[in-house]
């Protein structure tokens, strides 16, 4: 199953992909459901006594980890999960690549002042 290097042999890649996503996916759902408790650092869960943000951050650089270190599995896996469980996971992936940036609801626009912009065209 695996080479003298160390690595998994390609004729078995396959069947060690989907075996290691059924013993992930046994681990993301208990590390969603610690997310989904705790929160992540750029959203912080303040009404569950003891909700720590630094353990969803854990949880969410695991999930990186294993998508960086076997995305076949982590695909297999991902896909074996329930929608809210998914979106929980995604979402903290996505935090934990972006730096657990804070995302605005909805980008500020500037307004513009069309009267002024014509007015002010005119005399000139």
């Amino acid at each position: 199953m695996v080479s003298k290097a160390g690595a998994v042999l390609p004729e078995v890649k396959a069947q060690f992909d989907a075996d290691l996503a059924s013993y992930l996916s046994v681990i993301f759902e208990t590390l969603v459901s610690v997310i989904t408790y705790n929160g992540l650092p750029n959203q912080q869960n303040d009404s569950n006594a003891g909700a720590d943000c630094l353990l969803g951050q854990m949880c969410s650089q695991f999930f990186v980890h294993v998508l960086r270190a076997s995305p076949a599995s982590f695909k297999l896996c991902v896909g074996n999960l329930n929608d809210t469980s998914r979106s929980v996971l995604e979402s903290s992936v996505r935090a934990a690549l972006s730096g657990y940036a804070v995302q605005p609801s909805a980008p500020t626009r500037k307004k513009l002042n069309i009267k002024t912009f014509v007015s002010s065209r005119n005399k000139a």
